[in-house]
């Protein structure tokens, strides 16, 4: 409660102090002066949803609705709608060979969801000029979907607590850059309804790696 407190008070504060000075005649009621009011209420919009998803999945309670999704088709997808970004800040996103799989019963949405919060932490994490790459193999019982950064990679002592609700590897870094801190603990938690897992290592050139496990016969 008390970080959910904290991370609440950051963008009402902002809410707060920019109605006051709107109020108080010190800015102009403009458009632009509009704007950083509007960022944090949508922050708040996202911490609340983020939230409700979260304890839904905590309770046992998260719907999934599942068909045949096909997984090379979804992350194709699912990395154009991050191409504008990423290429915003001279970052690249790359897709590796993909083998022949078979369909998942799963929710395409929640995947989406889970692909979406991954591919947000990797630009985040990744410098100017850097390139994510995204990839898809399967074993005998499991698709393994992995995304890998070449930002500067996860401190080993924090592999798993980066999953923790409002945990950030860098204590200094900003918590108003558009970021709820939930997004790795939601996408651990959706993986996990799909009778799946996520986790994360460093990869031996350097970056991080995310690998999200489906199994291949999901009821």
């Amino acid at each position: 409660t008390a970080d959910i407190a904290h991370e609440l008070r950051n963008p009402l504060s902002v809410v707060q102090a920019n109605l006051d000075a709107l109020a108080d005649g010190v800015y102009p009621l403009t458009r632009e002066n509009l704007a950083p009011i509007r960022e944090s209420a949508d922050l708040l919009d996202r911490l609340v949803e983020d939230l409700r998803t979260l304890e839904l999945a905590d309770a046992g309670q998260l719907a999934l609705e599942k068909s045949e999704v096909d997984l090379s088709k979804l992350l194709h997808s699912v990395a154009a709608r991050f191409a504008p970004r990423a290429e915003s800040q001279s970052q690249r996103i790359e897709l590796a060979p993909e083998p022949a799989l078979p369909m998942v019963q799963a929710d395409s949405q929640r995947l989406e969801q889970i692909l979406g919060n991954l591919l947000d932490n990797a630009l985040r994490h990744t410098p100017g000029g850097g390139t994510i790459r995204l990839g898809l193999k399967s074993d005998t019982q499991s698709i393994l979907l992995t995304v890998e950064d070449s930002g500067p990679g996860i401190p080993k002592d924090q592999l798993d607590l980066i999953f923790e609700r409002f945990h950030r590897v860098d204590t200094a870094r900003s918590r108003s850059d558009g970021g709820t801190g939930l997004g790795l603990a939601i996408a651990r938690k959706l993986a996990e309804a799909h009778g799946g897992s996520l986790r994360a290592e460093n990869r031996p050139e350097g970056g991080a790696r995310f690998i999200l496990s489906l199994p291949l016969t999901n009821s």
